[in-house]
């Protein structure tokens, strides 16, 4: 109760503080209006006393000066004093624009590579916590990573006060559900998983699920419901005014797996793709893996989906249902000296492990249809392994 009554008091505070900005703005613009040159006369004076003029200076000001006729009622006048006031306020917001972007730029640079001691490993996965590697050294030329675990966001009290009627009631919950979507999460089983658990409830709690329903309702989130193997599921994504909402709470800004996948590896021509990877991405993050899709890496190999275990260098995934691959298995053993793949089903994963072992490359293999059948998501994430 005494929460509430401080922050209902700063609130009245704020606003107070609001309204005599307000009345002060208000009452520059007369003086400019009405009496223009004894106003910038005053400022020229002394600036600092004229910003903390009290009601009686004010009303002094205009007494004197208002008669004497010189107010800036000239429409020339005003004209040039508009155009010139319009010309400063967009260099501002240029300026303003562009700090934003190199803050932005430095920020996620420095979340890439943030400082620490140079005596820890150097493998790619750790060159992604900020560990230089050695001039000159690269690992099979792979590029370092951008894998990052999933951190809980302080989540404003409230919603932000332009929105909150259209986001609606619980937005605590609802606040949660966002920043899981906004820090590139896509798969909304896996939002609710991780959202039902920071609440302590069951994943399928309809509580839980109806809390991104209603971001969706409310404009904030938008989706696509898909099949993968015999099992429906659904994407999500944040539209213009999630994003603004998220940018306003300061939660930080990822491209989900899925958007990742689309935009990098053929669009809607490969969606089916897509979907396969990003459910690939999901069961390895349920087993405790650090997981990327389309990472960079050097060379002809172009694989779907890095996955590594904290500390370890990470295994680069292809996501393959068709025949006659050689060229793709070969260069993934050039990239890392084993082939990784996952099929969707197992009979897929046994026909394609046949055509990858005539070829005499070692490897592993795994298949979505073993992976979804463990609910729990505490086995093995590779079916088989061989030399």
């Amino acid at each position: 109760m005494i929460s509430g009554l401080l922050e209902a008091e700063q609130e009245l505070r704020q606003m107070a503080e609001q309204a005599v900005q307000d009345l002060r703005g208000a009452l520059r613009l007369a003086a400019y209006t009405f009496a223009g040159e004894a106003f910038e006369e005053a400022i020229r004076a002394d600036q600092v006393a004229v910003e903390h003029w009290s009601a009686d200076e004010w009303i002094a000001f205009f007494q004197q000066a208002a008669p004497v006729g010189q107010g800036w009622n000239d429409a020339k006048v005003l004209a040039k004093r508009l155009t010139e006031m319009t010309a400063e306020r967009d260099a501002l917001l240029a300026t303003v624009a562009d700090a934003k972007s190199r803050l932005a730029l430095l920020e996620e640079r420095r979340q890439a590579s943030p400082p620490v001691s140079e005596s820890q490993p150097t493998t790619p996965a750790a060159m992604e916590r900020g560990v230089k590697a050695e001039k000159g050294e690269q690992a099979r030329g792979r590029a370092p990573l951008r894998m990052a675990k999933f951190r809980w966001p302080d989540v404003p009290a409230r919603a932000p006060a332009r929105y909150a009627r259209q986001i609606g009631k619980g937005w605590k919950r609802k606040g949660m559900a966002l920043a899981l979507i906004a820090s590139g999460i896509s798969l909304r089983i896996e939002a609710q998983r991780l959202l039902a658990w920071r609440e302590g409830c069951k994943e399928k709690s309809s509580s839980i699920r109806h809390a991104f329903e209603r971001l969706e309702k409310a404009g904030l989130l938008e989706g696509e419901c898909v099949r993968v193997h015999q099992a429906q599921t659904k994407f999500l994504w944040l539209t213009r005014l999630g994003q603004k909402v998220s940018e306003i709470c300061r939660f930080d800004l990822r491209e989900t797996d899925y958007q990742r996948l689309l935009r990098l590896h053929g669009g809607q021509i490969q969606k089916k793709h897509a979907t396969e990877a990003a459910t690939f991405a999901y069961q390895a993050r349920r087993r405790g893996f650090l997981v990327e899709v389309m990472p960079d890496v050097d060379g002809p190999a172009e694989p779907d989906v890095a996955v590594a275990r904290d500390g370890e260098e990470p295994v680069y995934v292809e996501v393959e249902t068709g025949n006659d691959r050689e060229p793709k298995w070969r260069h993934q053993v050039e990239l890392q000296g084993f082939v990784a793949m996952c099929s969707v089903t197992a009979t897929q994963q046994e026909r394609i492990v046949a055509e990858i072992k005539e070829l005499g490359l070692p490897g592993r293999a795994t298949n979505l249809q073993a992976l979804m059948q463990d609910k729990e998501g505490t086995g093995k994430l590779w079916v088989e392994e061989w030399e």
